[in-house]
């Protein structure tokens, strides 16, 4: 049952384009999480004919625990998606040491 919850809020992001046209989702892959599994998403926003906007997303799933990280990188302050998947996992890890 939760890996089917899982899999309806990945397509649920997937599908944020359908819903909202101004958006352009890419989907990252899925990594391996102590305990669990994470996946990320480069999401881009047309704000204006000249401006975009990006947000990175990633999710994990921890036994029951499910957590989201949002990251709006900078042109100066940015993360590769291997690094931004590493805050993921952190993010994971420390939801395991409740």
């Amino acid at each position: 049952m939760l890996e089917s919850r899982g899999r309806r809020v990945g397509l649920n992001v997937r599908r944020c384009h359908d819903r909202q046209l101004s958006l352009d989702v890419k989907s990252g892959e899925t990594f391996p999480v102590e305990q669990g599994s994470g996946r990320s998403w480069t999401i881009t926003l047309a704000a204006s004919k000249s401006r975009d906007l990006t947000f990175r997303m990633g999710m994990f799933r921890v036994g029951t625990t499910v957590g989201q990280v949002t990251f709006t990188p900078t042109p100066r302050y940015d993360l590769t998606p291997d690094e931004y998947n590493d805050v993921v996992e952190r993010a994971a890890l420390r939801a395991t040491q409740n």
